[in-house]
C-alpha cells in the first residue's frame, strides 16, 4: 500500500491508485481469468479510508461478499476497517449480521467482524485517539454472552473458528475453558483455534482437565 506523500492533494498517488483500482473493478466483471480474483475492492476500501471516506458496515460487507472468500484480501480489508471502528454501533451491527440465518456468507462475515472488533485496534486514520492497554471494550460482556451458546450449536467450521477466536478474546480465562469441547474437532483449523488462546493459560487448563498432578502430556490433544 502507498504510505508516502499527502493523500489529500488533488492528484496524489493515493487518488491515482484509487482511480486505477476502480477501473480494475469495472474491467474485472468482463474478464474471466484463471486464478484468484485481484483484490481491487480491498485496495479501494483502504485508499478511501486514507482519504477520509469511511464506508458503512453494510457497504464494506457488500465488497467482501463480491467474491465471498474468507482467505481473500477483499474479505479481510473490510474487516480491518471495521476493527478500527470498534464501538457499540458496529458491535450491534455485527451481532445482527452474525444472527442472520438466511445467508452462510453473511453469518461468516458477521462472526469474523465480531472477532476483529475485539482486537481493540487503534485507527491509523485518527492518530490522536489511542486505547489504553487495559481498556475493556464497552460491549465485552454482550459479546461473550452472544458467542457462548454458539460454541454448542455452530456446525460450519469457518464460523466455529470465528466463534472460538472471538469468544476467547472477550471472555475471562476461566470461561475460555469452554472451548475445550472442540479440542478433537475434525477440522484442523478449529483445533488450532482451540489451542492458540489456551497457551497462555496452560496451568489453569491443567488443573481443570486432570487436577494438580497432571503432566504436560494433557495438552497434546489440543495441538
Amino acid at each position: 500500500m502507498i504510505r508516502s506523500g499527502d493523500p489529500l492533494v488533488a492528484d496524489s498517488q493515493h487518488r491515482r491508485a484509487l482511480r486505477a483500482a476502480q477501473a480494475g473493478i469495472a474491467s474485472e466483471a468482463a474478464a474471466e481469468e484463471p486464478g484468484p480474483p485481484p483484490a481491487h475492492w480491498a485496495i479501494v476500501s483502504h485508499l478511501e479510508a486514507v482519504l477520509g471516506v469511511h464506508r458503512s458496515p453494510d457497504e464494506l460487507m457488500a465488497r467482501a461478499l463480491v467474491h465471498a472468500r474468507p482467505d481473500h484480501d477483499d474479505w479481510c480489508e473490510p474487516l480491518l476497517q471495521l476493527g478500527y471502528r470498534a464501538d457499540q454501533e458496529v458491535f450491534t451491527w455485527a451481532r445482527d449480521v452474525a444472527s442472520d440465518g438466511s445467508s452462510r456468507d453473511r453469518r461468516r462475515f458477521g462472526l469474523d467482524a465480531l472477532n476483529f472488533i475485539g482486537f481493540g485496534l487503534d485507527s491509523p486514520y485518527d492518530p490522536d485517539v489511542h486505547r489504553k492497554d487495559d481498556e475493556q471494550l464497552p460491549f465485552t460482556r454482550e459479546a461473550t454472552e452472544f458467542l457462548r451458546p454458539l460454541l454448542d450449536t455452530e456446525q460450519d467450521p469457518h464460523a466455529l473458528r470465528s466463534v472460538i477466536a472471538g469468544f476467547t478474546s472477550y471472555c475471562s480465562a476461566e470461561e475460555a475453558l469452554a472451548v475445550l469441547v472442540h479440542a478433537g474437532h475434525a477440522a484442523p483449523g478449529v483445533r488450532r483455534c482451540v489451542a492458540s488462546p489456551l497457551t497462555n493459560n496452560r496451568d489453569l487448563t491443567h488443573r481443570r482437565l486432570r487436577g494438580p498432578q497432571a503432566s504436560e502430556t494433557s495438552h497434546r490433544h489440543i495441538t
